[in-house]
């Protein structure tokens, strides 16, 4: 998808829209499509679901005959403003600090109406935002670290998800950082250094028919 700020909202979630009605449009079936991501893709793959829930004026709209075989989120970029809690205290230990993020932040909300805060900032959606989840993806595995400075943020959406989806899965990793399984894959061929990414596998594994 085209990066802020060559391009700003909702260009990137036309794009993600597009790219899911190609591979229907090809003859995958909505039931064998995972959807992932990592970070600001892990907002991505939220606000097509806050689209497909609540429509975007302008944006193609996203019909499928069947949920979505999965959602995986790695370390989710919820919140694009916030500067408490663990934006703090774990400033010091994440990979990415609280400067950048809020930096970036800025950025991404730049000229963005304060109506479609929701689909980029899940963390401040309303208590029913994602009340028809399961219509849309049949199960959800949400991962953060505990050392990482979205934690609560992530923590809090993945416990809103929960609440809204009988099949939701979060794990917090233990002195986990932001993106944390990517590390076993940078450092490959050594041996998987955490417990979390072989589960990550597993999800996915376990979602194809």
């Amino acid at each position: 998808y085209t990066p802020v700020p060559t391009a700003t909202f909702p260009t990137q979630l036309k794009q993600a829209v597009l790219a899911v009605q190609h591979l229907i449009s090809m003859g995958v079936e909505p039931q064998n499509i995972q959807l992932t991501g990592d970070s600001a893709g892990g907002n991505l793959v939220l606000q097509l679901l806050s689209h497909m829930l609540h429509p975007v004026t302008d944006v193609p709209r996203l019909t499928i005959t069947a949920p979505f075989s999965g959602v995986y989120l790695m370390s989710p970029w919820v919140s694009l403003t916030g500067k408490t809690g663990s934006m703090i205290t774990n400033d010091d230990s994440d990979s990415v600090g609280i400067k950048a993020l809020t930096y970036w932040g800025r950025i991404v909300l730049d000229g963005v109406p304060e109506k479609y805060r929701s689909y980029l900032e899940p963390y401040y959606a309303p208590e029913d935002w994602f009340m028809d989840l399961s219509t849309v993806v049949r199960r959800v595995f949400v991962t953060d670290g505990d050392a990482e400075c979205l934690r609560d943020e992530i923590a809090a959406v993945a416990d809103h998800l929960g609440k809204k989806h009988p099949r939701m899965q979060f794990i917090l990793q233990k002195h986990g950082i932001h993106d944390d399984p990517y590390f076993d894959f940078l450092l490959w061929p050594q041996k998987v250094q955490n417990d979390l990414t072989p589960l990550i596998l597993d999800f996915f594994a376990s979602g194809f028919e």
